[in-house]
Formats: structure tokens, C-alpha cells, sequence
């Protein structure tokens, strides 16, 4: 059998997903994630973020639709209900929700949001954890993009550039904007970080009608994906860089391994050890709310909910955002 290796062709070759967690980054995905993998009517893709759709990014880490589609394999037509995966990226692309749309029309759509200031914060460290941003300071780094959209101070294990790009990154209304531009609203959930931290079990089960599948009781939800830092940076750039290197090789190659690097984030990990994001100055912060402060806007019409407080002026002598009333 011939199969189109065009993510735009017809999902008939076997399971294919059907519902996508598309970003943004540092916003609970992961955790939201992890939660969904137990469902047992769910079945989520091994490789949490295979990127297959956002075609706007470096062709160089892309699969064909077999290699893709292989990562749903297990799926069981009888006992999954819902069949997704979960790529931070998709949000950010230009183009991946349009194509997503094309490979399966009916597919729904999760987006979870987080204040700018804080996300790009979080984005940077981040990177700087998986030894793809080499400056660990977050305002060097923020103060370099000027330099990076003009292609020099690359890091060489970052692959893609637009990593690095933060601002971009914090755009939330413009990313919502467009997404709206395409999917059709009932097809999409829309989750506030603040909320999914607050009431993680009503998010949850909320999700879970939106996905059609039945309450399963959950009462646990462990921490996920907390914030770390790095023991031997330079250690963690080279481990960036070999596990970059190989995981082109398996997916230009097709070989499966499981398809992903679970032994580099494991070595990744191993070089690094829970601790607090360093806090910014209140300069730096206030630096960063206006710069938001429109594109929030924005993103508070679209969702019909005010989020000014995310870029409030900060009252706090330690720089942290003011409180937000009940």
C-alpha cells in the first residue's frame, strides 16, 4: 500500500488522532497530559510533542505520515475514545491548525494559556534546561533577540531559531487570534493556567466532557514538569546537541525505538535538580507587562474575560504581580 506521506491527506491509514493539545508552552500541558494517559478511554501518544503539523518550523526533526501514525498504533478502536497528542508548537505555527483541519476535519482542539510575563519566563528556562538557549539569565536573553532574529548568537544545539524568539512566544492574542481564524469555537477548549492551578479537578473533568469520555474518578494529581536548574550547563548543551543529532537520523530513518529519546530526557534530568525560577527585577517586570499589555487586550476580548491583572502594575516590593480580586 502506498501511503501519502503528506500531513494533509485523509487520516485513513489506521487510528489517527483526534484531539490535539496545541499549547502554549509552560501552561500545564504536560500535566494535562500525564493526567490524560491514565484515562482508560484515552489513549495519548508516547512522544508528547511530535510536532508533525507545524510545517513553519526546521523540516530537519519531521516524520512521514506512517512514522506518525505509528505512534498511535496501540490504540484500541473498542476502548479509546479519544486518541490525541500534545505539541506546544502547534499553537505558535502559522499554519498547523489548518493542517491538523485538513487531516481530520472533526479533530478538537485544547489550548492552555498563561500570563505572558510569566510564560516567556518559564519558556526561557525551559530551553535552558534542554541546553538549547546557552544564556541563563532571562533578561541577557531577552535583551539578545534583536541580535537572534538577524541569525547571529545561535546556539549550536538549538535547530530552531523561533525558540529563542520570546516575545513571540508571549503573543498569546495574536496566536488565539489566529487560531479562531480557522477553528470553529466548539471545537475548541480554552484553559487558563490560573484556573487549571486552582481547580486542577473541575479543569480536569471538564476536559473530559469536552473530549466525550466518561468521568473516571480521579482524585490525585501529581506535581508535573517542575521548575529545575542545570548542574553542568556545558554538559547539558552537548547532551542537547547528540540527542538532537540522533533523533533526525530515526526520524528521517523510520526507526521506531518507541520513536522517541526517553533516555536523553532521562540523562538531561539526571544533570539537574528541582529549584525555584530565579524572580526578576520589578523593572524587568514592569518592562515586560507593557510590552504585553496590547496583545493581552486582545487576547481578553477574544476569550471575553478581563485579564488585565496579568499585566497590572506591580504594587509588590519584590516585583510579583498584585493580587488578583476575587
Amino acid at each position: 500500500m502506498n501511503v501519502d506521506n503528506s500531513p494533509t491527506s485523509s487520516a485513513t491509514h489506521g487510528i489517527a488522532p483526534n484531539f490535539f493539545i496545541i499549547g502554549a508552552p509552560k501552561s500545564g500541558t504536560t500535566a494535562l497530559s500525564e493526567y490524560l494517559k491514565e484515562h482508560p478511554n484515552i489513549f495519548f501518544s508516547g512522544v508528547k510533542e511530535p510536532h508533525f503539523f507545524d510545517l513553519d518550523t526546521s523540516k530537519r526533526l519531521k516524520s512521514d505520515l506512517h512514522t506518525y501514525l505509528s505512534l498511535f498504533s496501540e490504540a484500541e478502536p473498542d476502548r479509546h475514545m479519544a486518541v490525541g497528542e500534545g505539541s506546544t508548537g502547534y499553537l505558535f505555527s502559522k499554519v498547523a491548525a489548518s493542517e491538523i483541519l485538513k487531516f481530520n476535519p472533526n479533530s478538537k482542539f485544547i489550548v492552555m494559556l498563561r500570563n505572558p510575563v510569566e510564560l516567556v519566563q518559564a519558556w526561557h528556562s525551559e530551553m535552558y534546561f534542554e541546553g538549547v538557549e546557552n544564556i541563563s539569565d532571562f533578561e541577557s536573553a531577552w535583551r539578545l533577540e534583536p541580535e537572534r532574529r538577524l541569525g547571529r548568537s545561535i546556539p549550536k544545539p538549538c535547530w530552531e531559531p523561533k525558540k529563542l524568539f520570546y516575545s513571540e512566544w508571549g503573543k498569546l492574542g495574536d496566536q488565539m487570534e489566529r487560531l479562531l481564524s480557522v477553528v470553529p469555537r466548539d471545537s475548541l477548549k480554552i484553559i487558563l493556567f490560573d484556573d487549571f492551578v486552582a481547580d486542577t479537578k473541575g479543569v480536569y473533568e471538564e476536559v473530559l466532557s469536552f473530549l466525550e469520555v466518561p468521568l473516571d474518578g480521579k482524585k490525585e494529581f501529581a506535581t508535573v514538569n517542575e521548575s529545575r536548574t542545570l548542574r553542568y550547563p556545558w554538559l547539558q548543551r552537548s547532551l542537547a546537541f547528540t540527542a538532537n543529532y540522533f533523533r533526525r537520523i530515526r526520524v528521517t530513518s523510520g526507526w521506531k525505538l518507541k520513536w522517541g529519546l526517553g533516555w536523553s530526557q532521562k540523562l538531561l534530568l539526571l544533570n539537574s535538580k528541582p529549584s525555584a525560577r530565579k524572580r526578576i527585577s520589578p523593572e524587568l517586570r514592569a518592562e515586560l507587562a507593557d510590552f504585553f499589555r496590547e496583545d493581552v487586550q486582545k487576547l481578553s476580548k477574544l476569550l471575553y474575560r478581563d485579564l488585565s491583572y496579568w499585566v497590572a502594575k506591580s504594587t509588590n516590593l519584590d516585583g510579583s504581580p498584585p493580587v488578583r480580586e476575587q
